[in-house]
């Protein structure tokens, strides 16, 4: 989600407000996915296995579904913003995350009104490679 955000970040928006903004829309969704996972685990666990071995392997599921949750919503975000301020530092604004978007989405606007179409060059120039 802070991806999304990224290319169309709000106008004078921090990148702190940014990612509290991305996490915000995603965690009751994120929160829900890995419920439904641990439900499914927990019964296994309790009820459902046949044999000891799946019933380990059914606990350890469980455990890494709850600690990666955690994880992705809790630690990776703030990590996130505390590497954003430290290459802010170290090599100015203009290496930012929020700079090379936002110099990203001026260049397809720029495209859009001189009537070209977007060829995704921006891409490739893109510091974080990015799946379609």
């Amino acid at each position: 989600r802070i991806r999304e955000n990224l290319r169309r970040p709000l106008p004078g928006e921090s990148f702190d407000n940014l990612v509290n903004r991305s996490i915000t829309q995603s965690i009751a969704r994120s929160i829900n996915t890995s419920a439904i996972v641990v439900v499914t685990l927990a019964i296994l666990v309790f009820v459902g296995s046949a044999t000891p071995d799946l019933k380990h392997f059914n606990a350890a599921m469980l455990v890494g579904i709850v600690s990666g949750t955690y994880s992705s919503i809790f630690n990776a975000a703030p990590i996130l913003v505390l590497w954003e301020r430290i290459v802010a530092k170290r090599k100015g604004a203009a290496a930012t995350i929020m700079h090379d978007e936002s110099l990203r989405g001026e260049r397809r606007l720029k495209r859009s009104e001189e009537g070209e179409e977007d060829s995704g060059d921006d891409e490739k120039y893109s510091p974080v490679k990015r799946r379609r």
